[in-house]
């Protein structure tokens, strides 16, 4: 009867330890999907490359750019049908591990078929730093390590027109004359064409 008693608790407690886990994975998992409906509207996160901080009075400007070189770097931009792999850099124990955990991130092209268990994916190393707080899983942190990460991100930094369709003005946005052809506008363009189209919307509610 003990050793039942036992192995009933021990069983809850794995399951337990599973579950709390996957809200690691839950975190950066809701991240991605409000990304996939072009809902750019989340939290600002900080960013740190090499552990440096980057302004945080571009937070939303730079969350945006990093979105936009993550994708770059996986061939995904303008893409939605994509899987998301993660790789957390150990499972959390309660009272023994720590409460900040770094998750690798992996992004794999759906249209492509396969089965992704068995492709060889390329992970950008320890990306997420998601932090447990009043018994929740959220992300912290961004830390970009990656050399091809940051080199994709200061090159959208510092070439990409973040104004070319919208200017803020002292009492809201202006609409720039630019001319907008499907045919010709790249995918970049596109995700920056919605990324302000949701800052006027954001403006108006």
């Amino acid at each position: 009867m003990l050793l039942l008693a036992v192995f009933v608790f021990l069983l809850f407690f794995f399951v337990s330890l599973l579950g709390e886990n996957h809200q690691i994975d839950d975190s950066i998992n809701n991240y991605f999907t409000k990304l996939k409906a072009e809902d750019f509207s989340g939290k600002c996160i900080p960013i740190s490359i090499n552990s440096n901080a980057v302004s945080k009075t571009e937070c939303s400007n730079d969350n945006f750019i990093f979105i936009l070189s993550v994708l770059k770097q996986f061939d995904l931009v303008g893409s939605k049908s994509y899987t998301v792999q993660l790789k957390r850099n150990h499972f959390w124990i309660p009272y023994i591990s720590s409460d900040t955990v770094a998750v690798s991130l992996s992004l794999s092209d759906n249209t492509e078929g396969g089965l992704v268990l068995f492709s060889n994916s390329q992970y950008i190393s320890e990306l997420f730093i998601v932090k447990r707080n009043n018994l929740s899983w959220n992300i912290h942190e961004i830390r970009i390590d990656d050399p091809q990460l940051i080199e994709t991100f200061y090159h959208f930094k510092n070439t990409l027109n973040l104004d070319k369709y919208i200017t803020k003005t002292k009492t809201g946005y202006i609409f720039n004359q630019v001319e907008i052809d499907n045919s010709t506008t790249t995918e970049v363009d596109k995700v920056l064409l919605k990324y302000n189209l949701q800052k006027v919307k954001e403006f108006l509610k």
